[in-house]
């Protein structure tokens, strides 16, 4: 299985939707998983919570647009590490990014 590293300890495997923390299998709900790739697969950008509902949602939504922050909050209590930055970073007042992996060291 080829896997990618997001983080210096946390892997995913696209094709296997796998991820990995520590070498150990992070079980994500099918949202968070597709919100993670996303990200991943778009690094550096800067997305809007409507632009991660058109594309993770893939529908119009017409719940809160707070379900964005409830998966991420979600996400990250799963892989964060209090020895590296979040791995999905907030851009206050607009949305979300997920960075390359060497900038993630606090």
């Amino acid at each position: 299985m080829k896997f990618i590293s997001l983080t210096p300890h946390i892997k995913i495997n696209y094709d296997s939707r796998i991820v990995m923390k520590d070498d150990k299998e992070i079980i994500l709900k099918p949202k968070e998983y597709q919100l993670l790739e996303f990200l991943s697969q778009n690094r550096d950008r800067v997305f809007s919570r409507e632009e991660l509902l058109d594309n993770v949602w893939e529908c119009t939504y017409d719940g809160d647009l707070r379900t964005i922050d409830i998966h991420v909050r979600r996400i990250r209590s799963k892989l964060d590490d209090t020895k590296y930055k979040s791995i999905i970073e907030t851009v206050f007042g607009f949305g979300y990014v997920m960075r390359l992996y060497n900038e993630n060291k606090v």
